[in-house]
């Protein structure tokens, strides 16, 4: 599966453990880069950092979607997350 998504881009939702964690992870190693959302700050930059030592790209953005009413944008933007085609969002 390695490189079949390379040039992608995805948001997973749930990140920061397991089966958000093991997605992102998965994704990572297709070759997509991937933004890691969660409430769990500390939970999100683990995964992230699980992302880069695998030489992948990832990038953290830990909020509560509960509260608020649209993703991030701005954020994903200017980390690039948005350069490569977005083709998945994973709730």
């Amino acid at each position: 599966m390695a490189g079949e998504l390379q040039g992608k881009g995805a948001i997973v939702t749930g990140g920061a453990s397991g089966i958000g964690r093991a997605t992102v992870l998965a994704l990572a190693q297709a070759g997509a880069t991937v933004a890691v959302l969660d409430r769990d700050e500390d939970g999100v930059r683990a995964t992230v950092s699980l992302v880069k030592q695998s030489g992948a790209n990832a990038i953290a953005v830990p909020m509560d979607l509960a509260k608020t009413t649209e993703l991030p944008f701005s954020k994903l933007k200017r980390s690039k997350i948005t350069n490569p085609e977005l083709c998945m969002l994973i709730p």
